[in-house]
């Protein structure tokens, strides 16, 4: 996260936070690691323990963090968990600081949609955008409970998943404390 006007000192320079991701990657993929404790093997799948690059819910992540973040899961095959539209607030402050642009548009240019992929929520994407999901593989976890709250909307299932072939799973995004 490197754009947080709320709380400026929570966030991170751009080039820092692409480090630390980078770190991170390459520390849990390292071989002496692994072979020690079989967190990945040589495909990136099977492993105990997988790095998962996450970048915060769009309004907070600069163009250049999110093209560096698919930069850094494209060359690792990293998996990837994001929120996409996931509240109509949310997608207005996408819209005042990309205008004529959507989150799933933005995510899918910077290389961050995969068959490894998985974003939360998804209530307001468009039919086109569904399209995207299914071409590239990413899924959607539905929160129903979170949506119900903060969402202004529903998942249709049905509409995502048989009309569209979106892979579907559940989700849970509200903390009781």
């Amino acid at each position: 996260m490197d754009i947080n006007p709320g709380v400026p000192q929570y966030g991170q320079r751009t080039d820092a936070a692409l480090k630390d991701a980078e770190t991170f990657v390459e520390y849990l993929i390292n071989p002496e690691f692994s072979s020690q404790s079989r967190l990945m093997d040589e495909g990136n799948e099977e492993g105990l323990v997988l790095p998962v690059i996450t970048p915060r819910y769009l309004p907070t992540c600069s163009l250049d963090l999110l093209k560096g973040l698919g930069d850094i899961a494209t060359r690792h095959r990293c998996h990837v968990q994001s929120h996409v539209s996931e509240s109509l607030d949310v997608m207005e402050e996408v819209e005042r600081q990309y205008p004529g642009r959507r989150d799933l548009d933005l995510f899918h240019d910077a290389g961050l949609l995969t068959r490894n992929t998985i974003l939360a929520h998804g209530v307001h994407l468009n039919d086109n955008e569904l399209d995207i999901l299914r071409e590239t593989g990413s899924g959607i976890a539905h929160c129903p409970l979170s949506n119900f709250y903060f969402a202004n909307g529903h998942l249709d299932v049905r509409r995502v998943n048989f009309a569209h072939g979106v892979n579907i799973g559940l989700g849970y995004d509200v903390s009781e404390h």
